[in-house]
This record gives structure tokens, sequence and C-alpha cells, in this order.
């Protein structure tokens, strides 16, 4: 998983498919919701 500024999407087709395919990319707008996916508990 690889959050990232929410401005720097539009980047992510400049990455290789691979590297698209192989990690979920969080694009997000604030620390707020990088906190919050960050800190987040998996459901058992």
């Amino acid at each position: 998983t690889f959050i990232l500024p929410k401005d720097n999407a539009k980047d992510i087709s400049d990455l290789p498919q691979k590297v698209r395919d192989d990690l979920t990319l969080i694009p997000v707008s604030s620390m707020d919701e990088v906190l919050k996916i960050a800190l987040h508990k998996p459901t058992v």
C-alpha cells in the first residue's frame, strides 16, 4: 500500500504497469486521511 498526495495521482499512469498491479495506491488530500488509513485496525 502506498499513500500519495492527491495532486500526484495524475502521475500514476507514468508508473510501470507491474508496479501499479503490485501496489495499492491511495491518493489523499489531507493528513487526517493519511492517519485514518495508516492507523486503521484490520478486521480479523
